[in-house]
Formats: structure tokens, C-alpha cells, sequence
């Protein structure tokens, strides 16, 4: 390869798959339970071109980018569907993957996976109040 002095400069890109932390330090459910939400992404490099030509991180981005989108699939749930992790995962972690990646592909990058690895539930004033709605709404409560 041939790099013109002052014209061009080389850069180089892993094209390894890259593992991104995802945390949601607050998330709040359909239900209005606010929760904290930690998975993580598989990503790589779809466009190297691209990817060099991204003036800041575009990992960090992609970060970014799916935590927005397990924050939104966290909305769209009620905390009893959060209860069964591996089937929300199964479920939902290659549409979601494919959702970051219509929007990192602009960077270069392509996310292959999310997975949702812990969610947990901060005992508050909320919770209790979710706990009533609850059973209210069951027969006989």
C-alpha cells in the first residue's frame, strides 16, 4: 500500500469482534418500576473505512447507542416479564442487535449480539406501590 505524505495517512483497525459493557443505571419499566439493567454487545467492524474516518470513539458510540435500546426494551416490559432473563434475551437480543446496527452502520460498526446479563431491583417507595397495583388488580385481591 501506497500512502501519499500530507495527503494521506494510515490507519490501522482491528477487525476483531469487540465486547461492549452496556449498563442502564436507570431504567424505568411499563409498570413505572425503575431498574438497573447490565448486559453486554458483541461488535465488529463492518466498514474499516468508515471506521477510521469517525473523528471520535465510534465503540464508544455504539455503547451508547445499545444502552438506548435496552433502555427502550426495558420500557416496552412489565417487571414480571424482566423476571424470566433468558427468554427476554432470547427473544429480543438479535432484534435489538439489529436495531443498534441500522444505527452504528454509519460508523463502520455492526452489532451482532445483545445480551441482558442482570437486572436488578432497587427497593423503593415504587416498588411497594407496584406491589399493590399488583394485587389489586388479581381477582379476589
Amino acid at each position: 500500500m501506497v500512502v501519499w505524505p500530507v495527503v494521506e495517512r494510515a490507519v490501522r483497525v482491528s477487525l476483531r469482534l469487540m465486547c461492549l459493557d452496556v449498563f442502564c443505571s436507570e431504567a424505568v419499566t411499563r409498570d413505572g418500576v425503575a431498574v438497573r439493567v447490565r448486559g453486554g454487545a458483541v461488535a465488529e467492524v463492518s466498514d474499516p473505512v468508515r471506521f477510521a474516518m469517525t473523528m471520535d470513539g465510534p465503540l464508544v458510540a455504539a455503547t451508547v447507542v445499545a444502552e438506548r435500546e435496552l433502555r427502550r426494551q426495558v420500557a416496552d416490559a412489565d417487571l414480571a416479564d424482566l423476571a424470566d432473563l433468558p427468554a427476554v434475551a432470547s427473544r429480543c437480543g438479535a432484534e435489538m442487535a439489529e436495531r443498534i446496527s441500522e444505527t452504528t452502520s454509519r460508523w463502520g460498526v455492526r452489532v451482532t449480539l445483545l445480551d441482558i446479563d442482570d437486572v436488578q431491583v432497587p427497593l423503593r417507595g415504587e416498588l411497594i406501590a407496584w406491589a399493590d397495583r399488583l394485587r389489586e388488580t388479581r381477582p379476589g385481591g
